[in-house]
Protein backbone atom coordinates (compact mmCIF):
# COMPACT_ATOMS: atom_id res chain seq x y z
CA UNK A 1 0.00 0.00 0.00
CA UNK A 2 1.37 3.38 -1.01
CA UNK A 3 1.23 6.19 1.55
CA UNK A 4 1.78 9.89 0.95
CA UNK A 5 4.44 10.87 3.49
CA UNK A 6 6.48 13.94 4.37
CA UNK A 7 9.19 12.98 6.83
CA UNK A 8 10.71 16.44 7.39
CA UNK A 9 8.25 19.05 8.64
CA UNK A 10 8.68 21.94 11.06
CA UNK A 11 5.81 23.27 13.13
CA UNK A 12 6.45 27.03 12.97
CA UNK A 13 8.81 29.38 11.14
CA UNK A 14 10.39 30.18 14.52
CA UNK A 15 10.08 27.08 16.65
CA UNK A 16 10.76 28.98 19.87
CA UNK A 17 7.81 31.35 19.24
CA UNK A 18 4.40 29.81 19.98
CA UNK A 19 2.42 33.00 19.33
CA UNK A 20 0.45 31.60 16.39
CA UNK A 21 1.05 27.90 16.98
CA UNK A 22 -2.06 25.78 16.47
CA UNK A 23 -1.44 22.02 16.16
CA UNK A 24 -4.94 21.47 14.79
CA UNK A 25 -4.16 23.77 11.83
CA UNK A 26 -0.91 21.87 11.25
CA UNK A 27 -2.73 18.52 11.21
CA UNK A 28 -5.58 19.75 9.01
CA UNK A 29 -3.16 21.28 6.51
CA UNK A 30 -1.32 17.94 6.31
CA UNK A 31 -4.62 16.18 5.62
CA UNK A 32 -5.63 18.87 3.09
CA UNK A 33 -2.59 18.15 0.91
CA UNK A 34 -3.21 14.41 1.12
CA UNK A 35 -0.58 13.33 3.63
CA UNK A 36 -1.20 10.14 5.58
CA UNK A 37 2.14 10.24 7.43
CA UNK A 38 3.88 13.36 8.76
CA UNK A 39 7.06 13.58 10.82
CA UNK A 40 7.48 16.55 13.15
CA UNK A 41 11.18 17.44 13.01
CA UNK A 42 11.88 20.75 14.73
CA UNK A 43 15.49 21.78 15.33
CA UNK A 44 17.10 20.15 18.38
CA UNK A 45 13.80 19.93 20.27
CA UNK A 46 10.55 17.96 20.53
CA UNK A 47 8.43 20.68 22.17
CA UNK A 48 5.53 20.45 19.70
CA UNK A 49 5.47 16.72 18.93
CA UNK A 50 3.00 15.69 21.63
CA UNK A 51 0.63 18.51 20.63
CA UNK A 52 0.61 17.31 17.02
CA UNK A 53 0.12 13.68 18.08
CA UNK A 54 -2.85 14.70 20.22
CA UNK A 55 -4.35 16.87 17.45
CA UNK A 56 -4.05 13.97 14.98
CA UNK A 57 -5.93 11.47 17.16
CA UNK A 58 -9.03 10.24 15.38
CA UNK A 59 -7.83 11.50 11.99
CA UNK A 60 -6.24 9.66 9.06
CA UNK A 61 -2.84 11.25 9.80
CA UNK A 62 -0.10 9.18 11.42
CA UNK A 63 2.45 11.37 13.20
CA UNK A 64 6.07 10.24 13.59
CA UNK A 65 8.10 11.87 16.38
CA UNK A 66 11.30 13.34 15.04
CA UNK A 67 13.96 15.98 15.42
CA UNK A 68 16.45 17.73 13.15
CA UNK A 69 19.83 17.76 14.88
CA UNK A 70 22.63 20.16 14.01
CA UNK A 71 26.03 18.49 13.60
CA UNK A 72 29.35 19.80 12.32
CA UNK A 73 28.70 17.82 9.12
CA UNK A 74 25.23 19.22 8.54
CA UNK A 75 21.74 18.47 9.82
CA UNK A 76 20.55 14.96 10.61
CA UNK A 77 16.85 14.11 10.89
CA UNK A 78 16.14 11.52 13.58
CA UNK A 79 12.80 9.69 13.44
CA UNK A 80 11.45 7.28 16.05
CA UNK A 81 8.18 5.70 14.87
CA UNK A 82 5.85 3.82 17.19
CA UNK A 83 3.86 4.36 20.35
CA UNK A 84 6.95 4.91 22.50
CA UNK A 85 8.69 6.98 19.84
CA UNK A 86 8.55 10.32 21.63
CA UNK A 87 9.87 8.87 24.90
CA UNK A 88 12.76 7.12 23.15
CA UNK A 89 13.51 10.18 21.02
CA UNK A 90 13.68 12.44 24.08
CA UNK A 91 15.99 9.92 25.75
CA UNK A 92 18.25 9.80 22.69
CA UNK A 93 18.42 13.60 22.43
CA UNK A 94 19.47 13.75 26.07
CA UNK A 95 22.05 11.00 25.47
CA UNK A 96 23.71 12.87 22.59
CA UNK A 97 23.47 16.24 24.36
CA UNK A 98 21.19 18.01 21.87
CA UNK A 99 20.28 21.51 23.08
CA UNK A 100 18.55 24.49 21.49
CA UNK A 101 21.06 26.22 19.24
CA UNK A 102 23.74 23.63 20.02
CA UNK A 103 25.78 21.34 17.80
CA UNK A 104 26.19 17.58 18.30
CA UNK A 105 29.28 15.84 16.95
CA UNK A 106 28.32 13.58 14.04
CA UNK A 107 30.44 10.70 15.36
CA UNK A 108 28.71 10.93 18.74
CA UNK A 109 25.32 10.81 17.06
CA UNK A 110 26.30 7.57 15.34
CA UNK A 111 28.08 6.01 18.32
CA UNK A 112 25.24 6.74 20.73
CA UNK A 113 22.74 5.23 18.30
CA UNK A 114 24.34 1.86 19.10
CA UNK A 115 24.08 2.24 22.88
CA UNK A 116 21.24 0.78 24.92
CA UNK A 117 18.15 2.77 25.77
CA UNK A 118 16.28 2.47 29.07
CA UNK A 119 14.28 -0.57 27.93
CA UNK A 120 17.52 -2.50 27.29
CA UNK A 121 17.30 -2.49 23.50
CA UNK A 122 19.77 -0.61 21.26
CA UNK A 123 18.63 2.78 20.05
CA UNK A 124 19.51 1.64 16.52
CA UNK A 125 16.52 -0.73 16.63
CA UNK A 126 14.17 2.25 16.96
CA UNK A 127 15.91 5.17 15.23
CA UNK A 128 15.89 6.19 11.59
CA UNK A 129 18.81 8.53 10.82
CA UNK A 130 18.52 10.66 7.68
CA UNK A 131 21.01 13.13 6.24
CA UNK A 132 18.85 16.25 5.87
CA UNK A 133 18.72 18.25 2.60
CA UNK A 134 22.12 16.88 1.59
CA UNK A 135 22.01 18.71 -1.73
CA UNK A 136 22.17 22.14 -0.05
CA UNK A 137 25.39 24.02 0.66
CA UNK A 138 26.73 23.28 4.14
CA UNK A 139 24.94 19.94 4.36
CA UNK A 140 26.40 16.46 4.60
CA UNK A 141 26.96 16.10 0.84
CA UNK A 142 26.57 19.75 -0.11
CA UNK A 143 28.82 21.60 -2.53
CA UNK A 144 31.72 23.54 -1.07
CA UNK A 145 32.15 21.26 1.93
CA UNK A 146 35.67 21.35 3.45
CA UNK A 147 35.33 17.59 4.02
CA UNK A 148 36.71 15.37 1.20
CA UNK A 149 34.07 13.63 -0.93
CA UNK A 150 35.16 10.15 0.22
CA UNK A 151 34.70 11.22 3.85
CA UNK A 152 31.29 12.73 3.04
CA UNK A 153 30.17 9.47 1.44
CA UNK A 154 31.58 7.42 4.33
CA UNK A 155 29.48 9.48 6.75
CA UNK A 156 26.39 9.12 4.56
CA UNK A 157 26.78 5.33 4.51
CA UNK A 158 26.33 5.30 8.31
CA UNK A 159 22.81 6.69 7.93
CA UNK A 160 19.58 4.94 6.97
CA UNK A 161 18.87 7.40 4.15
CA UNK A 162 19.76 10.77 2.68
CA UNK A 163 17.20 13.43 1.86
CA UNK A 164 17.26 15.54 -1.27
CA UNK A 165 15.00 18.58 -1.56
CA UNK A 166 15.69 19.50 -5.21
CA UNK A 167 14.43 17.41 -8.12
CA UNK A 168 17.43 18.13 -10.40
CA UNK A 169 19.84 16.59 -7.88
CA UNK A 170 17.68 13.48 -7.52
CA UNK A 171 17.72 13.00 -11.29
CA UNK A 172 21.46 13.59 -11.44
CA UNK A 173 22.30 11.21 -8.60
CA UNK A 174 19.96 8.49 -9.84
CA UNK A 175 21.54 8.55 -13.29
CA UNK A 176 25.19 9.28 -12.44
CA UNK A 177 25.62 8.08 -8.87
CA UNK A 178 25.80 10.16 -5.70
CA UNK A 179 28.47 12.81 -6.31
CA UNK A 180 29.56 10.83 -9.35
CA UNK A 181 30.29 7.64 -7.40
CA UNK A 182 28.30 4.95 -9.22
CA UNK A 183 29.37 2.31 -6.70
CA UNK A 184 27.81 4.20 -3.78
CA UNK A 185 24.37 2.80 -3.01
CA UNK A 186 22.33 5.04 -0.72
CA UNK A 187 18.63 5.26 0.02
CA UNK A 188 17.40 8.56 -1.45
CA UNK A 189 14.25 10.25 -0.20
CA UNK A 190 12.43 13.49 -0.93
CA UNK A 191 10.84 15.65 1.78
CA UNK A 192 9.67 19.24 1.93
CA UNK A 193 11.58 20.68 4.95
CA UNK A 194 8.59 23.01 5.24
CA UNK A 195 8.74 25.61 8.03
CA UNK A 196 5.16 26.73 7.48
CA UNK A 197 2.42 25.80 9.99
CA UNK A 198 0.17 25.67 6.93
CA UNK A 199 2.00 23.07 4.90
CA UNK A 200 2.96 23.44 1.27
CA UNK A 201 3.13 20.19 -0.65
CA UNK A 202 6.46 19.76 -2.41
CA UNK A 203 6.73 15.99 -2.21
Amino acid sequence: MWRNCDLHLHTTPNEQDDTEWDPAVFVQSALDIGLTVAAVTDHNNVYHVSDVVAAAEGTALEVIPGCEIQTEQGHIVVLVPGETGLVLLAEYLQRVGATAGGTVQFDRLIEDSHTLCSDGSPFSRHLVLIGAHVDRNGSLLGAGSPVPVDTQLQSARQLNAIEVVGDPMIDQWLSGGVKGHLDTKLCLMRSSDSHSPVLRSRT
